[in-house]
């Protein structure tokens, strides 16, 4: 298995997986420091880097010395630029050699002081190569989310809006007291996992049905037309000493039957807390996000927020600003063959996990 590879470019191109991503995220860390990526620290780029799905390109200057950049002292290795690749397989194709799987990108991020040297091209390229992780001549080219910024350089590629993210976030005091319409007050919901995520302690999470785990993922693959498990797993592990906590919730109707489910994590302590993937009935929601904003409730509201990035489903993003969530972002997904990135799924998911993991 191929752990790191150096790609011949304008640029000096290298690409990380598996056990090589060990060590990268201070480096990106400070990369991002620089940009308007700012707010992201170790602690959300371990969160990306561990699922196992994730393959890195950076590229890195010849001369160390540069024009000072972002290398913050320490000796560490500076870095101009990265993008992130996730490889996607298909439902029923994981476990194959790879070429059943598509591509999705993102965290393109470059150094203010190397831009204009064609570092986006030169980790774009390679990203797109049938390098390790598979990206080969058949496999869709995805962008759950493309910033305003980014856009330029994936449109130059032929990339072409697919449909549409929007984030939205409010106190999770607030939505803890989310008023419900009639059908959504019938849901049923019932939550899962670690007890700890608002008080940061580090004490084991009671292990997770195996029955509801199985659930939600054959929900996930039926909602995307993807087999996600190793990503999913990696959220629903809860290892306290890891870089994922979480809280799984599944809304059932009153005759039984499980209509939708999402995940609730925090990346770090002291930060938001973020609800996706979710995947179900536009009616099970909000009572979703009302009972995980009560699962993890203080006994006083601070004002921590907790956030969800609505896939499409415009009414539903109406209906969540009726009870008081405001938007921060409103960006397009992108596909290199401008077919909807979630097209073989059933039209059942609601919400991403992560702009760059979809």
């Amino acid at each position: 298995q191929l752990l790191r590879c150096s790609l011949i470019m304008v640029n000096k191109v290298s690409c990380y997986q598996k056990s090589a991503l060990a060590g990268l995220s201070p480096m990106l860390a400070r990369l991002s420091a620089g940009t308007e990526m700012s707010s992201y620290g170790e602690a959300q780029w371990n969160f990306l880097l561990d699922g196992g799905d994730v393959t890195a390109f950076v590229a890195e200057p010849d001369d160390e010395s540069g024009d000072g950049g972002n290398d913050g002292g320490g000796g560490a290795r500076r870095l101009d630029g990265c993008l992130l690749r996730i490889q996607l397989p298909k439902a029923g194709t994981a476990g194959d050699d790879g070429g059943g799987a598509d591509c999705g990108f993102g965290m393109m991020l470059v150094r203010p002081g190397a831009r204009g040297r064609g570092v986006a091209r030169s980790l774009l390229d390679g990203a797109l190569s049938a390098g390790p992780g598979g990206c080969g001549a058949t496999a869709r080219k995805l962008l759950p989310v493309c910033t305003a910024a980014g856009q330029p350089v994936y449109k130059k590629l032929g990339f072409r809006a697919a449909g549409r993210v929007t984030a939205l976030s409010t106190t999770v005091g607030s939505a803890r007291n989310i008023p419900l319409e009639a059908e959504e007050a019938r849901m049923r919901v019932r939550t899962y996992g670690s007890t700890h995520l608002q008080k940061d302690t580090t004490g084991p999470a009671p292990p997770l049905d195996p029955a509801i785990r199985d659930l939600f993922l054959a929900m996930d693959a039926k909602a995307t037309g993807y087999d996600r498990t190793e990503r999913l797993s990696f959220l629903l592990k809860n290892d306290p000493a890891g870089t994922a906590r979480s809280i799984l919730a599944t809304a059932t109707t009153t005759g039984g039957d499980v209509v939708a489910a999402a995940i609730l994590r925090r990346e770090q302590p002291g930060g938001p807390f973020v609800i996706g993937p979710m995947m179900g009935t536009t009616e099970a929601a909000l009572p979703l996000v009302r009972a995980l904003a009560a699962s993890v409730m203080a006994e006083r509201d601070d004002g921590t927020r907790i956030s969800i990035l609505l896939s499409d489903h415009l009414d539903l993003v109406e209906r969540f600003r009726s009870v008081n969530f405001e938007s921060s972002f409103d960006f397009p997904a992108m596909t290199l063959d401008g077919r909807p990135i979630y097209d073989q799924g059933d039209g059942s998911y609601l919400s991403i996990i992560h702009p760059t993991l979809g």
